[in-house]
């Protein structure tokens, strides 16, 4: 059925519209549950879920106003939920997908406020040496427009033992950071033992 905003018109009589009106009563029915607790139902009136439909565009919203929507996201190529925030600490306006983000190492993903962050890892031999290190990167990832910081960790290596490495961060920017993987100066630790860092990048 279809709703009809035309009946009843000031010329007509109630009872001459009834059937009109009662199939917009129906009419609304059926859209009010796609969403939301049937009426005269516990808690009537309140949402059983949230559905977005996939839109063709961005929709507009207006000066503070928070806004969510789904659309066919150009990172992923699938439905994902897009969150605009009316302002950041410059008062700028600015959208990102929250939902949209790659998992498995190395991996990426936003943060429910919009931070970006990006996580990987890379072998060392423990020889003292400098490594620079680049951030996931394509066509399909996002890219910082600001790092925050840099977090690295050393795993232990495949024999179980403590690698005798100390990992020192040297600098950052939005493509890669430095670090400086040394052997440390206790002389009952493992030399040369194989490393893997692991890194976690923080931005927007």
């Amino acid at each position: 059925m279809a709703w009809n905003s035309n009946s009843p018109n000031d010329s007509e009589k109630i009872n001459a519209t009834a059937s009109q009106i009662r199939e917009n009563f129906i009419t609304l029915d059926d859209l009010f549950v796609i969403d939301h607790i049937p009426f005269n139902a516990n808690n009537s009136g309140y949402h059983s879920k949230i559905t977005f439909t996939n839109n063709a565009q961005s929709p507009d919203f207006q000066n503070n106003e928070l806004g969510l929507y789904n659309a066919t996201s150009a990172l992923t190529g699938k439905n994902e939920l897009i969150k605009v925030v009316n302002s950041d600490e410059n008062d700028v306006t600015f959208s990102f997908e929250i939902t949209s983000a790659k998992l498995t190492i190395p991996a990426w993903g936003f943060t429910d406020s919009g931070m970006l962050w990006k996580t990987g890892s890379f072998a060392s031999n423990v020889t003292g040496s400098r490594y620079t290190v680049t951030y996931l990167k394509s066509a399909t990832i996002p890219v910082f427009k600001k790092v925050i910081n840099v977090f690295v960790g050393i795993t232990r290596d495949n024999s179980g033992a403590d690698p005798d490495a100390l990992i020192t961060l040297e600098s950052f920017n939005t493509e890669s950071f430095k670090c400086r993987v040394s052997k440390r100066s206790a002389p009952s630790t493992i030399l040369g033992a194989n490393a893997t860092i692991f890194y976690l990048t923080m931005g927007i």
